[in-house]
């Protein structure tokens, strides 16, 4: 995985320094980004028909993403080397609590789907919800569901500090159309807010069982 996310860091700087030798326009720049990503987007393991099945959506978010790589493709290219998770193997998921985990993945993510849904058959504290009909783009994909995921998951743990029975739901696509929305993450935040603090470890477990690689 580092190697990978190393090659495509380097991918990332030679278009940076061939953007700089040839001095090309600002839109011959988001051009050259735009068939670097038509191709890291066109990966269906990953991302499904992205393309095909949201062609208004994906368009926007090409236009977007090749703007900032533009004007800041070696600072994304940093970020991937660095971030890329098997550097940080031994040290990022020793705090992890199962029962303080939420692992989301979209249904046509093969790779992170079927990894949610290993760790969860290993632990069943962990809560594994998977959106259907999404693929590795979720927060450009579905962002409401996610939302309300995590909303969910929040409220849903302050409920057991609390005493108050819940239960904890665990969403596969083949068993359900998705989440059930009750409230948006900013309603649970202040809610959560105006009776006890969220403990920095349980939004260090959410945020890490949901992919936030720099999608480039």
């Amino acid at each position: 995985r580092m190697e990978k996310d190393d090659e495509l860091s380097r991918r990332i700087e030679a278009n940076c320094n061939r953007a700089c030798l040839f001095r090309n326009t600002q839109s011959e720049n988001r051009l050259m980004w735009t068939d670097f990503l038509d191709t890291w987007y066109g990966i269906p393991s990953l991302w499904g028909n992205f393309e095909l099945d949201q062609p208004t959506l994906y368009r926007h978010m090409i236009s977007k993403r090749s703007s900032s790589l533009a004007g800041r493709g070696r600072d994304i290219a940093a970020v991937l080397r660095q971030g890329s998770p098997s550097r940080h193997s031994t040290s990022d998921w020793k705090s992890t609590k199962p029962s303080g985990t939420l692992f989301v993945a979209g249904s046509l993510d093969v790779k992170y789907s079927k990894i949610g849904q290993a760790w969860s058959d290993l632990d069943n504290e962990m809560t594994y919800v998977e959106i259907p009909n999404a693929g590795h783009g979720l927060l450009v994909q579905a962002p409401e569901q996610v939302s309300d995921v995590i909303g969910n998951f929040l409220s849903e743990r302050q409920g057991k500090r609390k005493g108050i029975k819940v239960t904890t739901r665990k969403t596969r696509s083949s068993k359900a159309s998705g989440p059930v929305k009750k409230k948006s993450t900013a309603e649970a935040m202040r809610e959560t807010s105006k009776t006890s603090p969220i403990l920095i470890d349980d939004i260090v477990s959410t945020v890490r069982g949901i992919n936030l690689k720099p999608s480039t």
